[in-house]
């Protein structure tokens, strides 16, 4: 019999949300007490999570969800690099397993469907 592998599952500081540890992005307040991103999950210091969502960044970052996870308040510049870090990396690029057209592609499928011979006229 397969034995079941654990996936370790961690919340969103922002929705409590449980996700798959690795479907999150870590946050982490190192021993100096510099906050930045820690996209390996590695880095030694008290971490947080936070969703790939914008309303997730947005209430963790600026209204101070992720500061009570950390325990500490952030500085305008660590909070400048986190919503830069978002802005750059997540915002641009696609959800996994989510199928995103782009508004040209949608155009030029919309214009072929509308070519397509109508197989029903008389």
């Amino acid at each position: 019999m397969a034995r079941v592998r654990h996936i370790p599952e961690r919340s969103c500081v922002s929705c409590a949300q449980k996700l798959p540890k690795r479907e999150l992005i870590r946050i982490v307040k190192t021993p100096q007490g510099n906050v930045h991103v820690d996209p390996d999950g590695r880095s030694s210091g008290r971490g947080a999570y936070l969703c790939r969502t914008e309303s997730c960044w947005e209430k963790g970052v600026e209204k101070g969800s992720l500061e009570r996870s950390l325990k500490l308040e952030i500085s305008a510049t660590d909070k400048a690099s986190l919503m830069s870090y978002f802005n750059s990396e997540l915002f641009q690029a696609p959800l996994v397993g989510l199928e995103q057209e782009s508004p040209l592609t949608r155009i030029i499928r919309e214009l072929d469907d509308n070519q397509q011979p109508n197989r029903y006229d008389g």
